[in-house]
């Protein structure tokens, strides 16, 4: 989904590569694909407060996604 949204080829999005330092992603962009990637995979949004720039890398994005509650607040 990023590699595309990107215009990356996949395999140069590691998952420690930094989205902003090594990928050139600004933190609007960040955010716009971190609010597809929690609506694809049925996730709710991170509480308010949550600094979704503080997860530099997409391990980092992964990890937080895994700790958030479904959208339909089944557990997962």
């Amino acid at each position: 989904m990023y590699a595309s949204a990107l215009g990356y080829p996949p395999e140069v999005l590691t998952g420690d590569a930094d989205l902003e330092a090594d990928l050139g992603v600004d933190s609007i962009k960040q955010t716009e694909l971190f609010a597809q990637a929690v609506t694809r995979f049925g996730r709710s949004l991170p509480t308010e407060g949550s600094r979704l720039t503080s997860h530099t890398t997409l391990d980092a994005l992964a990890g937080l996604l895994r700790t958030l509650p479904s959208a339909s607040g089944a557990p997962v």
